[in-house]
């Protein structure tokens, strides 16, 4: 799996501080080019979501347009080809992951249209040099349900490409909301749930607003997790290493601004937290946890 490095977190860090304190960026090159023009109003939704990679020297966006996913490839920036991907009406119903072991290029999705009786499905399909996609079948990851809805929020693999997918199961956030996390133990683009280590696994539920989960590889088996609460703008982390969950811990020391205001970000042996903390004057805060212990920094 190809891993970010330091510097790139820094990078990332250093332009999320930029557009907080609205301090101007300027890039020495400007180039504007029309990638679609069939966009909806959600077709890049949430910051957090990952929906644009470089790889096999090529630029890859995933977009909605109101009633179909679209892969645009480019080489250069300047020109895009088009290609549809499924049906998909809002950008949120579905997340993408880019992961690379074997030499080979993987890009993996969740996908539900959020909506009772529909399912929470998977599938991974084979980077290739000329801009297209080779898919393996659609997978069913959980079935629909007549009282509830899904809505993945994020899908990462380990190092070895195995998948984890962070999704939410509820009827309505003021009635129920559970933050769960699912893996498989195929990754051969089968879906199949393992049960045996727990999965899927309730990070945490509640009423009166969303939970919302994350979870990202930190190398090797290790993977973390976190929920946001939607009620108090708290942050709930816990570690996986493998073969077990560690114990609830509280990642932010202040209450974030909005279940969207934030970053969650892995590495080798390392994840990386940015959030917008509530209340003027807002501050962005930064933390990062080792597969051993967490440590501040703002």
């Amino acid at each position: 799996m190809r891993k970010p490095k330091a510097s790139l977190m820094a990078l990332i860090i250093v332009f999320s501080i930029l557009l907080v304190l609205q301090i101007p960026v300027v890039f020495a090159d400007v180039n504007r080019y029309v990638v679609a023009n069939d966009a909806c109003s959600s077709s890049l939704q949430h910051s957090y979501h990952d929906n644009f990679f470089y790889a096999k020297s090529l630029f890859w966006l995933f977009y909605a347009n109101g009633s179909t996913c679209n892969l645009a490839v480019s080489p250069n920036e300047t020109g895009w080809t088009l290609s549809a991907v499924r049906n998909c009406t809002q950008g949120w119903h579905i997340v993408f992951h880019h992961e690379q072991h074997g030499g080979i290029d993987y890009i993996h999705y969740a996908y539900s249209p959020e909506a009772v009786n529909q399912p929470l499905l998977y599938r991974r399909g084979i980077m290739n040099s000329n801009g297209t996609i080779t898919w393996s079948a659609e997978q069913t990851v959980a079935s629909g349900d007549p009282n509830y809805k899904f809505a993945p929020e994020r899908i990462s693999t380990t190092s070895d490409g195995y998948p984890f997918i962070a999704y939410t199961n509820y009827s309505t956030p003021t009635v129920y909301c559970g933050a769960f996390v699912t893996k498989s133990s195929a990754n051969n683009s089968t879906w199949i749930t393992d049960g045996g280590n727990g999965f899927p696994y309730l990070l945490r539920e509640g009423s009166g607003g969303y939970r919302v989960p994350d979870i990202v590889s930190m190398g090797g088996n290790y993977t973390y997790a976190t929920v946001r609460v939607q009620t108090n703008g708290s942050i709930y982390g816990r570690l996986w290493n493998g073969t077990s969950w560690s114990s609830e811990e509280n990642v932010n020391d202040f209450p974030c601004g909005s279940i969207t205001m934030y970053k969650l970000r892995g590495s080798s042996n390392e994840v990386h937290l940015v959030y917008i903390k509530s209340g003027v004057p807002y501050e962005l805060r930064y933390k990062k946890r080792n597969q051993l212990r967490g440590e501040q920094r703002k």
